[in-house]
């Protein structure tokens, strides 16, 4: 059954909550623990015999055309549909469903965001999917119980909310709604699902379409829902929506909480010498080619991009670096994160909360 779905996953949006780092991409192509995010749900996709993968970005959008390069890694087809932002979450899945030569064979398809990370058992969730086409399903919907569904202080949930019958029939959703409306038995959605083609007739007529309040809040409605729900147990799916989220997910990485399979563990270093000079005092995951000059010390929990260059007597502390990056003698960096290719002059301190775009340069 896995391996007669494709999978749909859409690159688009603006991620604003993550500039600067985000502006010019996706947030999908971004470093994590120094791996692209998409990469992690490309993997297991694979990993699951999901072969044949569309990307769907925006029109200018030159990063996912390199993910074509994919195709034949791993049994993968990898095709890219570029589309602007006027469609909406589930507009541009139906347009994409009904235009790409490549899905005419299909009949079901994952939608999968990726700018998240995440671990589900898609080969579970098909069955699953399979298992109650009888009983009217056209949509299976991931769903867990977060540590923060109800978060305190907020009085808005942060996650789309839905109830489910004893079969699993989820007979209401409704998207980030108010804490105090939520019940102990409610379950958020991780946003990933598997839509059948037939389910594309009942989508409304409009643009912008958007999945959890067009689509999901309309059909799954009653005991005749044509959506279902699917518990991903011991799976997790972590938004990485903003900067905080982006350093202390990663972080998580380095500690240990947060085992997610492809990370370059070869690459973690515990304390001692860096390549080319200096010292590690605590954990860092550390690309290839980095140079690190005399005097150099890293302190805490660190990610270092791949051809790093640091300086004689500089010190990263509890930071993000990306690729390329250049930074000078006597630098002082601290709970900061840089993009990529920038350049730090000689002596400059970068203090908590600092965040560069990439091509950066402060003198």
């Amino acid at each position: 059954m896995v391996d007669e779905i494709a999978a749909i996953i859409p690159c688009l949006g603006e991620a604003r909550r993550m500039r600067p780092l985000s502006v010019g991409m996706s947030k999908v192509f971004l470093p994590f623990c120094n791996r692209p995010i998409i990469e992690y749900t490309l993997e297991q996709l694979a990993n699951h015999r999901i072969c044949t993968i569309v990307l769907v970005a925006g029109l200018g959008d030159t990063f996912a055309d390199r993910y074509t390069l994919w195709t034949g890694k791993r049994g993968l087809k990898i095709v890219v549909a570029k589309r602007g932002l006027e469609y909406g979450s589930a507009g541009v899945t139906k347009d994409v469903v009904e235009k790409t030569p490549e899905l005419k064979r299909f009949t079901n398809f994952f939608v999968v965001y990726a700018d998240s990370v995440l671990s589900i058992d898609f080969t579970k969730m098909a069955n699953a999917h399979a298992s109650r086409i009888a009983s009217g399903c056209l949509v299976t919907l991931c769903y867990h119980k977060p540590a923060d569904l109800m978060p305190n202080g907020q009085q808005i949930s942060n996650y789309g909310i839905l109830k489910t019958d004893g079969e699993g029939r989820v007979l209401s959703f409704v998207e980030k709604p108010r804490v105090d409306n939520i019940g102990s038995n409610d379950v958020a959605s991780t946003g990933t699902l598997i839509l059948n083609r037939r389910a594309l007739r009942l989508f409304p007529r409009s643009h912008p379409l958007d999945f959890s309040k067009d689509v999901l809040q309309a059909l799954a409605s009653g005991s005749e829902s044509p959506v279902f729900g699917f518990d991903i147990e011991n799976g997790f799916r972590y938004d990485i929506g903003t900067i905080e989220e982006y350093v202390h997910k990663q972080f998580d990485v380095l500690s240990g909480r947060l085992r997610i399979s492809g990370v370059p563990v070869c690459r973690i270093r515990d304390e001692g010498s860096l390549p080319g000079g200096g010292r590690l005092h605590g954990r860092a995951l550390i690309g290839p080619h980095c140079v690190f000059k005399k005097g150099v010390t890293l302190n805490g929990f660190n990610i270092v991009g791949r051809e790093v260059y640091v300086g004689p007597g500089s010190r990263i502390e509890k930071s993000i670096v990306l690729d390329n990056a250049r930074i000078g003698s006597r630098v002082r960096i601290c709970e900061a994160v840089l993009g990529r290719h920038c350049v730090i002059g000689d002596g400059i301190s970068l203090s908590k909360g600092a965040v560069l775009g990439d091509y950066s340069k402060v003198f």
